[in-house]
């Protein structure tokens, strides 16, 4: 994220062997109990329809806190013990993604992180041998005449190794990513 002084930061995500969006908020206890309404627009991409979760923080002194009556829409948070505080307090809603709620732990689509190295080092190498070519052809009198026979054709061997590697990889992600949109086109069936 850009900062104000215009630096860039990172910023961490939590992990999940699920597909779980989350949301926070605050109310206020009026005589122990309020109803608090889920945002329309994070309700689009969450799935209400089945079990999700509350976590609620006291900001006052109260008994404690609960939820109780959770609708698509809306859940209710009351007092402990029918406590009747007017105390605010704040929540964190975590409901599964729409469309992805049996998803868990599912397979990598595409590359590999060992796959994206290795792309990355190919790359790498491949810009020293053309720099390094290059600098032979411009300045011959440094080093040997031009580039050998034989270095040519183990250059064209190596890209044409890379060329067929690459292929090999783009096969692979091309035949997961088609799993993949089978298991979700089954899950969505099978709702």
């Amino acid at each position: 994220m850009k900062t104000d002084n215009g630096e860039y930061r990172l910023l961490y995500s939590q992990e999940s062997p699920e597909n779980w969006f989350e949301d926070f908020g605050g109310g206020s206890l009026q005589n122990g109990g309020t109803t608090i309404q889920i945002d329309p627009l994070f309700a689009q991409t969450v799935n209400t329809q089945i079990e999700y979760r509350v976590y609620l923080t006291p900001e006052g002194d109260c008994r404690g806190l609960y939820v109780t009556n959770k609708t698509a829409n809306s859940f209710e948070v009351r007092e402990l013990q029918g406590g009747v505080s007017n105390t605010g307090f704040s929540y964190r809603i975590v409901a599964k993604r729409k469309g992805f709620e049996n998803l868990r732990l599912a397979k990598i689509a595409g590359q590999t992180p060992e796959q994206m190295e290795f792309e990355q080092q190919r790359i790498q190498a491949e810009s020293e041998r053309e720099s390094a070519r290059r600098a032979k052809l411009e300045n011959p009198e440094s080093g040997p005449e031009n580039l050998q026979i034989g270095e040519e054709q183990r250059i064209r061997e190596e890209n044409e190794r890379m060329t067929a590697e690459r292929l090999k990889m783009e096969k692979e992600r091309e035949a997961e990513k088609s799993r993949m949109e089978k298991e979700r086109v089954s899950m969505e069936v099978s709702r």
